[in-house]
């Protein structure tokens, strides 16, 4: 499947435990190259990323990060496509289960 050229992921209520936690949250996420910006609405934190930016590296951190922040990771399967499927869908990824479910597509 091929994401649209703008996506939106969705992370509600992130837990921090600690204000440094919360600045090292926003200073991680104004890093990930894909992220064109963000944007609060209420509880919900939006991820506005341009699918066409979605690498390796970035698809990695958005993983990384999803995984840190414990939000629902289902959501990433969006950027599942030939240029990351030979390692994206490796079932003995910590990821795979969470983003894919436990059986494979």
């Amino acid at each position: 499947m091929i994401p649209p050229e703008k996506s939106v992921l969705s992370l509600s209520r992130v837990r921090f435990y600690s204000t440094g936690d919360e600045d090292a949250f926003f200073h991680w996420l104004n890093r990930i190259k894909c992220i064109s910006h963000h944007e609060g609405l209420g509880a919900e934190l939006l991820l506005h990323v341009d699918s066409r930016a979605v690498d390796e590296a970035s698809l990695r951190d958005l993983i990384a990060f999803f995984w840190r922040y414990e939000v629902p990771m289902e959501q990433l399967a969006i950027f599942d496509r030939t240029a990351h499927s030979s390692w994206l869908r490796n079932q003995k990824s910590f990821w795979f289960a969470s983003m894919f479910g436990t059986t494979p597509h």
